[in-house]
């Protein structure tokens, strides 16, 4: 029996980040994401909501291109922003009944086949709390991530808990409603990586190391400042949860300076783009 999963997948028509590949073409871009997709998603049993961000009705006939065969709907919005949107993912993945299992995500990702089938499975298992599948440079390069992990094997993958990711995730239903209003801090301009601590709670309580990172790196500090600054109660005295990271990655935020490491992902993307 496949896993079943909610998804809501979101999508803006402009460029934000420099992307590897196609960084002036973000129609060409969303497309070889999107046509990662169902291969990385055929074994799961997949509800896909998709919100169009002010999207020209081009972008409709993508995912009816590559989610024929899949239960989708295209939600059309009006000139919304970031926050915006993911205020509303928050809404409708809390609000469906298909899943208790949800994935939150955003339309610069390239994913591996069968990553939501790995995904899936360790939530599944109970070996989390949320899960990405996106192992971050900056768990390899910032000090704010130099901190004590623990590695668990799952079938045939190593995983490692890690402090912050971006805002392409999956947990449960119930683990969104319990930390609510740290998620919801996001619609209020709070950093992703600040929302992450409030909930992994790697290093806020050891005021040494923060103020030894930040005074390497003043990004740092602003990580940190802002995860008391919006959420204080939940910093100090709030639930920790765990949040898990594949070795090597599953999928990569199209980020020229922060593809995920070990895989040759010109190649990935080379196997993908012929017909686009």
């Amino acid at each position: 029996m496949k896993n079943k999963l909610a998804v809501c997948y979101r999508i803006y028509p402009k460029v934000s980040k420099v992307p590897p590949i196609y960084s002036d073409d973000k129609f060409k871009l969303s497309e070889l994401c999107l046509k990662s997709f169902p291969d990385s998603i055929q074994d799961v049993e997949a509800k896909i909501l998709v919100l169009l961000d002010n999207c020209p009705d081009e972008y409709n006939s993508l995912f009816d291109k590559y989610l024929n065969g899949f239960d989708y709907e295209l939600i059309k919005l009006p000139p919304s922003g970031n926050s915006v949107t993911f205020g509303k993912q928050m809404e409708i993945l809390s609000e469906q009944n298909f899943s208790d299992l949800i994935y939150f995500a955003e339309d610069d990702y390239f994913y591996l086949k069968s990553a939501f089938k790995e995904m899936t499975d360790i939530m599944m298992d109970g070996k989390a709390d949320f899960c990405t599948p996106y192992d971050h440079t900056d768990s390899y390069t910032r000090r704010l991530h130099n901190y004590k992990n623990r590695i668990i094997m799952h079938k045939q993958r190593h995983w490692r808990t890690v402090a912050t990711t971006t805002m392409t995730f999956m947990t449960t239903k119930e683990n969104l409603k319990a930390k609510w209003s740290n998620f919801h801090s996001y619609t209020k301009k709070n950093y992703d990586g600040s929302l992450w601590l409030t909930i992994t709670k790697h290093n806020l309580h050891n005021p040494v190391k923060m103020i030894y990172d930040s005074s390497i790196n003043p990004e740092d500090l602003r990580i940190y400042a802002k995860a008391f600054i919006y959420l204080p109660f939940e910093a100090i005295f709030g639930k920790k949860m765990s949040l898990l990271s594949p070795l090597p990655s599953l999928a990569t935020h199209m980020d020229n300076k922060h593809l995920a490491p070990y895989i040759d992902w010109y190649n990935e993307f080379d196997k993908v783009k012929n017909g686009l």
